[in-house]
């Protein structure tokens, strides 16, 4: 694989900065500014730093020690540049993600090709809040190339760093979690992934104490398949479950934030239906699926980072070839606490059976669910992008066991293609998602 293939997972993270432009809202465009010299230069991520200003972390090719290096750039409130700072060597280096220390410092990871001991490695600079360097660590392999794509600072005064790595894992690209100290020693490394490709894109601590990594999966064999990709572990950084989410065409998660309700929404972008698309993934505590949605128009869309907002509800960046002044176009979405088909959690108070069997089916399966109480009860089914394609049940129901059955036929009686499918279970006081595999 050459240099070139393997930049583009990086260089696909984040579209809030292209072209090294920086924008800045809420509803109306209140200012833009751009940053860079003759070269080619590129933001990956923007953070708001404790003077109301912005810091902005990328890669330049008009400044620095060689052909790409690490771009740091420092403005007020208003985007004006303060400083910009470039770190590198005569080889290749970039940042992924930045992110203010409790000193008024920085901590910048990406990659490095200049002081890599293999052929490259995660890279790690942490400045003052001037941007001059206080130290620089590299992390990584001998045999592969191993990259650091987001940053976040841990509770303890370290570092948590999500990237990808060549060199460890069980096969082609895995996500590699790095946990470090202060003065950015190595705590403990993990690896997640198959024997496909895995990227890692953003990492988010959890209120457990644990971490969130959003990704995309790309399996060796699968032609032009994509899955996005949820990876939940605990302090330590030990697997408690993974995630895919998507159907056998190109879908990508590329940013993650826990719900206020608990569970987790993922941004990214799919291309199962259409051009491309926006999509957003709601998931329980377990990452099991709640909701999907998509958003878009007739050209390409796709988000890329997703926050939550005062309200619960969530303001999405991303980029938009259907909408805007043409090209490709800067997209900012602010979401309600109430998206998708229901943000509702399932309820431990009531005794309650929901499954279907068998699952996967070709012709027919049957759906069993029990009730303690009497309630109004609907089932319906979705299918991947979160659109109802069938409602089995809308009545009130006696207490007991019940079960009914579907064809996998839609409410117009036409058989359904087979895929995977969303089965929602609704009371006065409960609701479940089970995910049904139907086969022709």
């Amino acid at each position: 694989m050459n240099k070139q293939r393997r930049k583009t997972p990086l260089l696909g993270i984040v579209i809030f900065l292209w072209g090294a432009t920086l924008f800045a809202w809420p509803s109306d465009t209140l200012w833009t500014r751009t940053y860079g010299g003759t070269g080619e230069d590129v933001g990956h991520f923007v953070q708001e730093t404790s003077d109301g200003g912005y810091i902005i972390a990328g890669y330049t090719t008009s400044f620095g020690a060689g052909s790409y290096d690490v771009y740091l750039v420092k403005t007020n409130e208003d985007g004006d540049t303060l400083w910009t700072k470039t770190y590198g060597g005569t080889e290749d280096e970039g940042g992924g993600s930045v992110c203010q220390t409790p000193d008024g410092g920085y901590v910048i990871t990406g990659y490095t090709y200049s002081f890599a001991t293999g052929f490259g490695d995660v890279y790690l600079v942490k400045t003052d809040e001037s941007g001059d360097t206080q130290w620089t660590k590299t992390y990584g392999g001998s045999i592969g190339e191993d990259w650091g794509i987001s940053v976040k600072e841990a509770p303890d005064g370290g570092y948590i760093i999500a990237g990808i790595t060549w060199s460890f894992g069980t096969g082609g690209w895995d996500v590699y979690l790095l946990r470090t100290d202060a003065w950015g020693d190595t705590l403990w490394t993990k690896t997640y992934g198959g024997e496909d490709n895995e990227y890692a894109l953003s990492i988010q601590e959890t209120s457990d104490g644990g971490y969130i990594i959003a990704g995309w999966t790309e399996p060796f064999e699968s032609g032009d398949a994509y899955n996005a990709y949820l990876v939940k572990t605990d302090s330590d950084g030990e697997l408690l479950w993974e995630k895919t989410y998507g159907t056998e065409g190109r879908d990508y998660g590329h940013s993650v934030c826990e719900a206020h309700n608990g569970g987790y929404v993922v941004a990214g972008c799919t291309y199962s239906v259409g051009a491309g698309d926006l999509y957003l993934i709601k998931t329980y505590d377990n990452g099991d699926t709640l909701w999907t949605k998509t958003y878009g128009g007739a050209g390409e869309d796709w988000g890329a980072t997703i926050c939550r907002t005062s309200d619960d509800g969530y303001i999405i960046t991303g980029g938009t070839n259907s909408f805007g002044a043409g090209g490709v176009d800067v997209w900012l979405l602010k979401l309600g606490p109430d998206v998708g088909i229901e943000e509702k959690k399932p309820s431990q108070e009531l005794p309650l059976v929901f499954e279907a069997d068998p699952n996967p089916f070709a012709e027919q399966t049957s759906i069993r669910y029990s009730l303690s109480l009497s309630s109004h009860v609907q089932i319906a089914v979705y299918d991947p992008l979160g659109r109802k394609v069938r409602t089995l049940l809308d009545s009130p129901q006696s207490p007991g066991a019940h079960t009914i059955t579907w064809n996998g036929k839609d409410d117009a009686g036409e058989p359904l293609s087979a895929g995977v499918y969303f089965l929602r279970f609704q009371s006065e006081s409960y609701v479940q998602t089970a995910r049904l595999v139907m086969v022709r």
